[in-house]
């Protein structure tokens, strides 16, 4: 998936408009959307872009990308849109791990891993009295190494794998991961304000 790709899914999971007749629709439905560069840009950091998103009125922010370093300036500018009311949502990590995954890892964030279910989506669904939709954790069942980051900073698990997903071009496909969970545990922040 290129940056293009990753951010218009992101956007589409968190915001895209419901009940127009066309595409998909969002838990965020109602709710505006803002654009911050998720690198350095013009010797700016991403964080720098968060804050003044915040200080703006932007009341959720969603981080969907990561890795395993802690940065103290990415802590202290998260405990400064978090003192100014802002509800930062993040992508756990699609590393099968219990270890540290940052942001995910960082204090007052809402980290979101994915959930599936044995349901295979390919099919017509279940016939009258089965049961057979339940959530899991791994997207292949009995596979650990399907399965997101799922460490004790984990807040909330939201469905992320076989997503339908808005692509550049008007188009769809299917997605997975957590960066695909964390934008619809967003748009839900985002109609609470």
């Amino acid at each position: 998936v290129t940056r293009a790709e990753h951010g218009t899914c992101v956007a589409g999971a968190a915001t895209a408009a419901t009940n127009n007749g066309i595409g998909l629709s969002s838990t965020g439905y109602n709710c505006n959307l803002y654009f911050a560069p998720s690198v350095k840009q013009d010797s700016i950091h991403p964080y720098d872009y968060m804050i003044k998103m915040a200080q703006e009125g932007a009341k959720v922010i969603i981080i969907c990308n990561g890795g395993l370093w802690y940065v103290s300036e990415f802590q202290i500018a998260i405990n400064e849109i978090y003192d100014m009311g802002a509800v930062i949502v993040v992508a756990a990590g699609n590393i099968p791990s219990v270890s540290p995954i940052y942001p995910g890892y960082y204090d007052n964030v809402i980290s979101v891993t994915s959930v599936g279910h044995l349901h295979d989506p390919s099919s017509d669904g279940p016939l009258p009295g089965e049961v057979n939709v339940k959530d899991c954790i791994e997207e292949i069942i009995g596979d650990p190494s399907t399965t997101n980051t799922l460490n004790d900073r984990v807040d909330i698990c939201a469905p992320g794998y076989h997503i339908s997903a808005l692509d550049t071009g008007n188009s769809y496909y299917s997605v997975w991961g957590t960066s695909i969970a964390a934008p619809q545990v967003g748009g839900v922040c985002g109609l609470i304000f």
